[in-house]
C-alpha cells in the first residue's frame, strides 16, 4: 500500500511537471511572438516615429523540393513547414488578402495548385500536405521556371506583389549556379517577384544565394537542422518578411482633399474614394497616432470627417466611400482655405503638431490666381506639408507645383488614368512617401484661431493687391503602370445639404456633413 501511495504521488508530481512544461512552452511561444512583433511593428522611443508593417496582398508561389536531395522524412518536414507558413500569409479571396499557389520539383517542375484554387487557409494547408514525394534528380531551376509559368491571370495571378519561396534540404541541386541565377532573374524581370530561399544545412549555400533577392541576409535562410523547421520564430519571421512592407513612419494629422467636380465624373469619383479608403488601411490610425480628416470639393466644399470623428479604419473607410458627388466647377483654393479654417482647429481634433494634406484633382481651378495663390500660401504658412496627386490629361502642371510643398519632385505626382490609383502598390508607396520620417516638415508655426464656432458659409475674398511670384518650372515625375484593374464599388449616399449663391459664378460654400444616430446605426 505504501508503495502504491508513492507511485501515485510520483504520477501526480509528473503530471504537474508536464503541465508546467506545457505552460512554459506556450509562454515561450507567446513571448517569442511578442518580441518579434515588437521588433517589427511597435513604436520606438521617438513619439512621432513608428516602424511597422504595411501588409501586402501578395501572390505567393511555394516551390517545394520533392527530389532525392531530401528523403521522405525530410520531405514531410518541408511540407509541414510550408503548411505552418500559411498561417502568416493571410490568404483569402478579397483584394486585401494574399493568394497561394504551389510547385514541387524533382527531375522537372509540377504544379500542385493555382492561385485561385483555394482561398481558405485549411484547404491550402491540406493540399500542401497531399503533395507526393518524387525522389528523382533535383533540378531546382525547373521548379523556378514552373513557378514563372504559374504567374498568369488564367491561374489567378493578380500581377501586383509577388513572392516565390523555395524550400529545399541539405543536398545541392544538379543545376549550375548560372542556370539558377538565370531562372530567378527571369522571375524578377517578368513578374517583379521577390525570391526567398530556405535550405537546411545546405551543402552549397551559394546556390541559395544565386536565386535569392537582395539583400541576401533578408532573403536567404539556411537552417542548422530539420528540427528548426518546427520553430515558431522561423515560420513567423519568414511570414512577416513575405507579407510586410516595413517602413519608418511618423504620426501626423492627415487630411485628404478630393476633387468632386463635374469633370471628374461619378464613376471616377467612386474610384478615388475607394482608393483613399484603401490607403487608410495602411495607416496606423489612433488618437495618439495618425488622425484622418476627409473633405470633398467642387464649387462648394464639404467637410466629411473631422480629425477626431473616428479612429476606426473600417468606419472611416465607410464614411469616405459614402461622401456624395458634388458635380459642379472647381474651386481648389477655397477647398484649401476651408481646410485651414475649419479643420485646423482643436474642436475638429487638430493637434497643431505635424499636418499633411493630400489633394487629389483632375483639372484646373476656376479661381483667379490673385485670389487662389494667397489661399494656398496661408495653408503653407501654417507648416502644413501639401502633396498633390493630379490625374488625367487636363491638368495644369504649373498650378499643381504652386499648390504643393517643396521640393516639388517629392510632392507633385501625376497619374495618366483613374484606374492607376486603385493599385495597392501605388497606395502603399504613397502612404510611405507622405508619412516617411525623413520627410517631416518644420514644426507647426501658427497658433489656433480663437473662433469657436465652425464657419458654415463663406464668400469670395477681395482680390489682394499683390500676387505671389511663380516658381521656376520643375519636371513632374509620373507614375506609369502597364496594367489596370477595374473595380466595382457599391456605396450608400447619405443626405447632405449644400447651398450655392445664385450668381453667374457660384460663391463657394462650406457644408458640414451631419451625423445622426438611429437604433444602433450611424448615418
Amino acid at each position: 500500500q505504501q508503495q502504491q501511495q508513492q507511485q501515485l504521488s510520483l504520477i501526480t508530481t509528473c503530471r504537474a511537471m508536464t503541465q508546467a512544461m506545457r505552460l512554459l512552452a506556450v509562454s515561450s511561444a507567446l513571448l517569442c511572438a511578442l518580441l518579434l512583433f515588437t521588433a517589427t511593428a511597435s513604436a520606438t522611443s521617438d513619439p512621432v516615429r513608428n516602424t511597422y508593417c504595411l501588409q501586402k496582398a501578395v501572390d505567393v508561389v511555394l516551390v517545394l523540393d520533392a527530389s532525392s536531395a531530401v528523403d521522405e522524412t525530410q520531405f514531410e518536414s518541408l511540407k509541414n513547414f510550408a503548411a505552418n507558413l500559411i498561417d502568416y500569409l493571410y490568404p483569402g479571396s478579397t483584394e486585401y488578402n494574399s493568394r497561394v499557389a504551389m510547385v514541387y520539383y524533382s527531375s522537372g517542375g509540377r504544379i500542385a495548385f493555382d492561385f485561385d484554387d483555394h482561398f481558405v487557409k485549411s484547404h491550402i494547408q491540406a493540399s500542401i500536405l497531399q503533395v507526393p514525394y518524387r525522389g528523382t534528380r533535383a533540378t531546382m531551376a525547373a521548379g523556378l521556371e514552373t513557378a514563372g509559368g504559374l504567374m498568369a491571370s488564367a491561374r489567378g495571378f493578380r500581377g501586383q506583389d509577388a513572392a516565390v519561396v523555395l524550400l529545399t534540404g541539405s543536398q545541392a541541386a544538379a543545376d549550375s549556379e548560372s542556370d539558377l541565377r538565370r531562372a530567378a532573374e527571369q522571375l524578377r524581370a517578368s513578374h517583379n517577384a521577390t525570391v526567398f530561399a530556405v535550405g537546411v544545412n545546405h551543402e552549397a549555400p551559394s546556390q541559395l544565394r544565386a536565386i535569392a533577392s537582395q539583400p541576401l541576409d533578408a532573403h536567404v535562410e539556411n537552417l542548422a537542422s530539420f528540427d528548426d523547421l518546427t520553430s515558431f520564430a522561423v515560420v513567423f519571421s519568414l511570414g512577416r518578411d513575405i507579407v510586410c512592407d516595413f517602413a519608418d513612419l511618423r504620426f501626423a494629422d492627415l487630411a485628404f482633399i478630393v476633387d468632386s467636380s463635374l469633370s471628374v465624373g461619378r464613376s471616377d469619383y467612386e474610384t478615388v474614394k475607394k482608393a483613399v479608403s484603401d490607403m487608410v488601411r495602411y495607416i496606423n490610425v489612433g488618437p495618439e497616432e495618425t488622425r484622418i480628416a476627409f473633405e470633398v470639393f467642387s464649387t462648394d466644399t464639404l467637410v466629411v470627417l473631422d480629425f477626431d470623428d473616428s479612429y476606426d479604419k473600417e468606419r472611416i473607410g465607410n464614411v469616405i466611400r459614402s461622401a456624395p458627388f458634388m458635380g459642379k466647377s472647381t474651386a481648389t483654393g477655397h477647398a484649401l482655405d476651408v481646410y485651414r479654417r475649419n479643420l485646423q482647429r482643436s474642436s475638429a481634433g487638430f493637434r497643431f503638431e505635424d499636418s499633411i494634406v493630400l489633394l487629389i484633382t483632375d483639372g484646373q481651378t476656376l479661381e483667379e490666381y490673385e485670389e487662389f495663390l494667397p489661399l494656398v500660401q496661408k495653408v503653407k504658412d501654417t507648416g502644413t506639408e501639401i502633396f498633390v496627386l493630379g490625374i488625367g490629361s487636363e491638368l495644369d502642371p504649373e498650378e499643381l507645383r504652386l499648390i504643393a510643398s517643396t521640393p516639388t519632385e517629392r510632392h507633385v505626382h501625376n497619374l495618366s488614368a483613374y484606374d492607376d490609383i486603385s493599385r495597392q502598390t501605388f497606395l502603399r508607396e504613397t502612404v510611405k512617401l507622405m508619412l516617411n520620417v525623413a520627410g517631416r516638415p518644420n514644426p507647426f508655426t501658427t497658433t489656433e484661431s480663437t473662433t469657436t464656432e465652425r464657419t458654415t458659409t463663406t464668400t469670395r475674398r477681395a482680390t489682394p493687391s499683390t500676387t505671389e511670384a511663380l516658381p521656376t518650372s520643375t519636371p513632374t515625375p509620373t507614375f506609369t503602370f502597364s496594367t489596370t484593374t477595374e473595380r466595382t464599388t457599391t456605396t450608400t449616399t447619405p443626405v447632405f445639404e449644400t447651398t450655392t449663391a445664385a450668381t453667374t459664378r457660384p460663391t463657394p460654400t462650406t457644408t458640414r456633413a451631419t451625423t445622426t444616430t438611429t437604433a444602433g446605426a450611424t448615418t
